[in-house]
């Protein structure tokens, strides 16, 4: 009950457009390292000029001592490849005791037996396997470092796992759609289109729009809505204990820090409140929101997505982009975009 009321709250917070949040984030991104294997050219790591490291156990757990009771969901990742950290499956596990939903975005490179043996045990609700083409020409291109055969192995073996063990994780197979893979839709889906697989991802490529096009977009969505990400999360605390607002901000000032002020300083700091403010007034120049391309959803679909669990909305996730990338069903602010 406590949660739905902290849900409640957070949406009255952001229809009022208050910058002090009574509401605590339902939803949480926390860093658990920025080391990654591979070195896949859409990925922003190569910018972010924070030192490669991991979380340590003690302040992923402070994070979610803090937010006892009104945290629901946290995904144990950010800018790198999650299962290299030593003590992902303890994070994992402390989180499902503290009734915190799990989710879990990862390469699968390190995905061998033991791991996905390990994974199926730790309690997490959600993993997404990131496996950008059907053909390995494709794959091989945009995940730098892995190979195609191998990591398909390593999912394959997994899910013959989850079923056999009659797992109820649900499994998604995401992509993101590229000048060389966009086309390959219906050969991604026959290639995964087998037991364990629970839905498939289409992600929207948000670093290809630039110039006209994404400035005309950044001036209808930040005039029309404030970014509810700022009221519900996730909010990104980086593995340093640094939290900015959302990954967009990686790179950038943080908001604040863990090692020097508690979690409920920083939610509602003075910098966090500006940046609120900002974005109500919709004058957000200042700041990294300003070079967002970042799809935004529309009014009722702000109000459901901040309504319903982050765990829900995960996976229904999938299915609202497929309606706008396929359909152009008006889910999300008009921007000007589609496939070409």
């Amino acid at each position: 009950m406590l949660k739905i009321r902290n849900r409640l709250q957070v949406l009255t917070d952001y229809l009022l457009g208050r910058d002090c949040v009574k509401g605590r984030p339902v939803h949480l991104t926390v860093e658990s390292t920025n080391r990654c294997n591979l070195r896949c050219p859409m990925c922003n790591r190569d910018k972010d000029p924070l030192p490669r490291g991991d979380m340590p156990f003690e302040r992923f757990r402070s994070i979610l001592d803090q937010n006892q009771g009104t945290l629901e969901f946290v995904w144990p990742y950010g800018e790198g490849e999650p299962l290299l950290h030593p003590g992902i499956f303890d994070m994992i596990r402390y989180a499902k005791q503290r009734g915190v939903r799990v989710a879990l975005s990862t390469n699968a490179t390190a995905l061998d037996e033991e791991m996905s043996l390990r994974l199926l045990e730790s309690g997490v609700d959600h993993v997404v396997f990131a496996f950008l083409g059907a053909h390995p020409e494709t794959y091989e291109k945009y995940c730098l470092g892995a190979r195609f055969d191998r990591v398909k192995s390593n999912i394959a073996r997994f899910l013959d796992l989850k079923i056999q063990r009659k797992s109820k994780i649900v499994v998604m197979l995401q992509t993101v759609l590229l000048k060389d893979n966009e086309r390959e839709v219906a050969e991604y889906k026959r290639l995964w289109n087998r037991p364990g697989v629970d839905v498939f991802r289409f992600k929207e490529d948000q670093l290809k729009y630039a110039g006209l096009q994404a400035a005309i977009y950044r001036t209808k969505a930040r005039k029309a809505l404030p970014c509810f990400l700022l009221w519900r999360g996730p909010l990104f605390i980086r593995h340093d204990g640094t939290v900015v607002p959302c990954v967009c901000f990686a790179g950038s000032e943080p908001l604040g820090d863990l090692k020097e002020a508690s979690f409920s300083e920083l939610w509602n700091s003075e910098k966090m409140r500006a940046l609120r403010s900002a974005h109500v007034r919709g004058e957000v120049e200042a700041y990294p929101c300003r070079d967002c391309t970042i799809s935004r959803p529309n009014l009722p679909f702000t109000v459901l997505s901040m309504l319903l669990s982050p765990l829900t909305i995960s996976r229904l996730l999938p299915f609202a982009e497929r309606l706008y990338l396929f359909w152009r069903f008006p889910i999300y602010l008009s921007s000007g975009r589609g496939r070409s």
